[in-house]
């Protein structure tokens, strides 16, 4: 299964300029602008930690680490995070990142996480928006914009680059969720009509064949029948 994203706001970082440290709200069990819940008290992080700390990027790239996770919980229905940056100049792409969290221009986390259990919000529309009951954090990251519709956005215009990245995740994630649509008992049920379209069609062709060899039968006895005739009245003549 792929990894899908999930943006929730950042109004409530607490930055610990000191340690160069920042407190996080990664996820909340709260609607998001896809109109979708991430059950909080489903969400695995024991591989996200397994090494003690989990990978933390700039908008989802695996090519740029910025900060590590060094302390994740669940607490009043938010899963949060306390991730440590690298110490001043030891890498300046952390370094202007971490400048945007603390500046306020920077305002959002996304999860990346992989489903392992989902129910449609809507029963009757299988392919629509999800409520994830079980899945397993793989990263997260800061991001410009998040999705969540309680979060305030204070984050700069995107760039070029940003913007191109976010309409690529837009379009993976519409992917997925065509993915996603087709649950197990979904796919079960299409089966099951395609074996009944399957029978009825075997059906169909084998009652055309009776039907031919009915009527190939029904010509013979006539074709018998008159050269019968016939003999009976080239007899009748001589």
């Amino acid at each position: 299964m792929s990894t899908l994203f999930k943006f929730f706001p950042t109004s409530d970082t607490q930055t610990l300029a000191d340690k160069r440290q920042v407190r996080v709200t990664c996820s909340a069990e709260t609607v998001d602008r896809d109109g979708e819940i991430i059950v909080q008290a489903g969400i695995d992080w024991s591989n996200f930690m397994v090494s003690g700390a989990g990978p933390v990027l700039w908008n989802h790239n695996p090519n740029m680490p910025i900060g590590k996770c060094i302390d994740i919980r669940l607490a009043n229905g938010r899963l949060t995070g306390l991730v440590q940056f690298p110490d001043q100049g030891d890498d300046p792409e952390a370094d202007r990142y971490y400048a945007k969290i603390k500046f306020g221009s920077v305002s959002g986390i996304s999860i990346g996480f992989i489903p392992r259990r989902w129910e449609p919000m809507d029963k009757g529309n299988r392919g629509g928006p999800k409520r994830y009951d079980a899945c397993e954090l793989v990263e997260f990251s800061f991001v410009p914009i998040p999705s969540n519709p309680s979060g305030i956005v204070t984050g700069k215009s995107r760039g070029a680059s940003d913007q191109a990245e976010w309409q690529r995740q837009k379009r993976l994630r519409e992917v997925e969720v065509l993915k996603l649509a087709s649950t197990p008992e979904h796919r079960t049920a299409r089966q099951i009509r395609l074996d009944e379209v399957a029978m009825l069609k075997s059906e169909g062709e084998r009652h055309n064949r009776d039907i031919k060899t009915l009527e190939a039968a029904e010509l013979e006895v006539k074709r018998r029948r008159r050269a019968a005739e016939l003999r009976y009245r080239g007899l009748a003549a001589w």
